[in-house]
């Protein structure tokens, strides 16, 4: 999408947008929908309620991958981890190996 950009990291949806908004970026890249969990709500509102708006918008292949501690196991792992938009695309896989599931 950009590919001479400087990619920067921000904890959530919200403070990427905001820094935006402050100037401390050019532009956010940021999820609208997932095709298994459907729209991403918080970036949905952000986008309606605020001065930004939407340039662009691509279809990607999202990969997920489980990282635990150097030297585990699959069946050394008891529980994942992650935003409720990439577990809803996963729960059979996680499911099937038995995992507890942390939102």
């Amino acid at each position: 999408m950009f590919p001479n950009a400087t990619y920067v990291n921000y904890p959530d949806f919200a403070a990427a947008y905001q820094a935006t908004i402050d100037g401390e970026c050019d532009i956010s890249v940021l999820p609208l929908e997932n095709s298994y969990a459907g729209d991403v709500g918080i970036v949905l509102d952000l986008v309606f309620s605020g001065s930004l708006y939407i340039n662009q918008i691509l279809e990607l292949e999202v990969v997920h991958n489980i990282v635990s501690k150097k030297g585990s196991n699959l069946k050394d792992i008891k529980t994942v981890v992650s935003h409720p938009q990439a577990l809803a695309k996963i729960l059979n896989i996680i499911g099937s190996h038995g995992f507890n599931i942390v939102v």
